[in-house]
């Protein structure tokens, strides 16, 4: 039975589990795709020819009812079999329309796991499962995802929420629906430059014309920046002995020494009452989750920011990595951002 798919399954999951999907992350993965393409993904350790069995029987089963269903049709009918037909044809044409769009989303989802897998902090943490309102709510929207761009949308969403149940909640979930193409184009762009959760570098992304960002701020995907603009703000700490700026980065972080003033022209940092602010675009709740499903290019964002900052602070600006849950200081700009290019 070579053209069976149930007997591709070991080698399905198991091309997946070598990329590092393990403990809830993985029992997630297995669940979601068990509610969105009927169980086709199983994993070697629960995989047992019964259970293949037992499927193999439920498919030949829906089989025959469908082929009594269409038979029973006819007769009701009457002798217009053309009609009884169409008739079938319309609603298992449906189903099997939905269940096509299903299958292209969950396949999206299973690369985007094997290109980025969970992180191990991610993996062994969270429930076993997806909630229910969120598979509920989601299968209705990879039904209806019957082009190559909501697929691979919907096919992102779920990956993301595999690593971090949570994120899409009914209203994230909806403002996903609702975004436009040409929206979805703008806000990708935007986040090249984030920095962190919720925040683009504004000096990076650049002005946004008054037009676009209007809508950005009609999806609810970025806050109103008004005529001021927001920061996200230096928490203040030491940089040896002396009292510095510290902004905490996924993976890094940076120390001003606090004698630094920036100009007052500066368009990457300004003066906060006692501490300094970094100029960003705010992201809403809605945009920070949905950030998530596009790729990270943070390394990059984080080398260009370093370069600014040591630009503008020159030898009170420092940044530090974090190696084995301990930040070392790193001699910039001598050693880039690894990855970064």
């Amino acid at each position: 039975m070579s053209g069976d798919h149930l007997n591709n399954e070991i080698s399905v999951s198991g091309e997946l589990t070598d990329r590092g999907l393990r403990a809830s992350a993985k029992s997630r993965t297995a669940a979601a795709f068990d509610r969105l393409v009927g169980n086709i993904l199983d994993w070697p350790n629960t995989f047992v020819e019964a259970d293949t069995v037992k499927r193999r029987a439920r498919m030949e089963a829906e089989t025959k009812i469908i082929q009594a269903a269409t038979a029973r049709a006819v007769e009701l009918i009457g002798t217009d079999d053309a009609f009884a037909a169409r008739a079938l044809a319309g609603q298992f044409g449906d189903f099997a329309r939905k269940q096509l769009n299903r299958d292209a989303v969950a396949s999206i989802a299973l690369e985007d796991l094997r290109t980025t897998p969970p992180t191990a902090e991610e993996a062994a943490s969270g429930p076993d499962e997806l909630t229910d309102e969120f598979m509920d709510r989601f299968q209705g929207y990879a039904e209806e995802a019957s082009t190559e761009e909501l697929r691979e949308r919907w096919g992102r969403v779920l990956a993301s929420e595999i690593r971090k149940p949570g994120t899409f909640s009914r209203k994230v979930m909806r403002a996903v629906d609702e975004l436009s193409s040409d929206v979805a184009v703008e806000f990708e762009s935007l986040c090249l430059s984030r920095i962190r959760e919720g925040s683009i570098v504004r000096e990076f992304a650049g002005e946004i014309p008054f037009d676009r960002r209007s809508k950005l701020v009609e999806a609810g995907l970025i806050v109103e920046p008004g005529l001021t603009g927001q920061v996200t703000l230096f928490g203040q700490g030491k940089y040896g002995t002396e009292d510095a700026f510290i902004l905490p980065l996924k993976g890094w972080a940076i120390a001003i020494e606090k004698s630094y003033s920036p100009p007052s022209a500066s368009p990457l940092v300004c003066q906060h009452n006692d501490t300094i602010g970094l100029k960003v675009y705010a992201l809403t709740g809605v945009g920070e989750a949905l950030s998530t499903i596009l790729p990270d290019h943070r390394d990059k964002t984080y080398l260009r920011l370093f370069r600014a900052l040591h630009e503008t602070a020159a030898d009170k600006f420092h940044c530090f990595r974090e190696v084995n849950g301990a930040f070392e200081e790193v001699a910039f700009p001598a050693h880039p951002v690894p990855g970064a290019g």
